[in-house]
């Protein structure tokens, strides 16, 4: 495994324009072969690119001092643990993307100080339970991707407090069941996709205060 400054030093080597400690707002470190997150020196930064990597871990306090910070990609890596506070000064957050890592389990109030966040993606991870009240505090959420994971129930509520949600994609899971209020507070939902679940049965009205949706795909479950 190289030590952590050669990690540092290769970042800004192969990167010869946007390297990872520069004055400019978009800063480019994927596909560099990391095993490490590198120190990010430019408090200005807008957007953090760390995908396609080899990533396993947050250390903690890495982000603490990007304030600025609108956009992070963490795609396509290693990450398998995530901490509570491994986000908390990232309160600008636009857009989160955590799929295509190995995250099995999210701490509960991991994303509570996100409140400006529009886009979480966290499909083709191993999560096979989504804690009750995980999403609370995500009030400006337009686009959520859950898909390709092994969740099972979603817990009653989950979802209530996301009023401005526009995409849903929970489809290639194991839900069986959609409790009779889980969808009634996404009145601006336009794309809801189920399939590819275990869901057998569907309780009249699941679907009554979706008054926006345009396309509802729900093929290959049990119904």
């Amino acid at each position: 495994m190289k030590p952590i400054y050669d990690v540092i030093l290769l970042c800004a080597v192969m990167v010869p324009v946007l390297s990872c400690n520069t004055n400019r707002s978009i800063i480019q470190c994927g596909s560099q072969g990391l095993y490490y997150v590198p120190k990010i020196e430019n408090k200005a930064a807008k957007s953090l690119y760390l995908q396609n990597n080899s990533i396993s871990f947050l250390p903690s306090g890495i982000f603490n001092h990007l304030t600025n910070l609108t956009s992070l990609y963490l795609h396509f890596n290693d990450i398998f643990f995530l901490t509570a506070s491994d986000f908390n000064h990232l309160t600008k957050l636009d857009n989160l993307f955590l799929q295509f890592n190995v995250i099995s389990v999210l701490p509960p109030s991991i994303f509570d100080h996100l409140t400006n966040l529009r886009k979480l993606s966290l499909q083709r991870n191993r999560l096979s339970v989504l804690p009750s009240g995980i999403l609370s505090n995500l009030t400006n959420l337009v686009e959520l991707y859950i898909n390709h994971n092994y969740v099972s129930v979603l817990p009653l509520g989950v979802f209530d407090n996301l009023t401005r949600l526009e995409v849903l994609n929970i489809q290639n899971n194991a839900i069986s069941n959609l409790p009779p209020s889980i969808f009634d507070n996404l009145s601006l939902l336009k794309i809801l996709s189920l399939q590819n679940n275990a869901i057998s049965y569907i309780t009249p009205g699941v679907f009554d205060n979706l008054k926006t949706l345009v396309t509802l795909n729900m093929q290959n479950n049990f119904i």
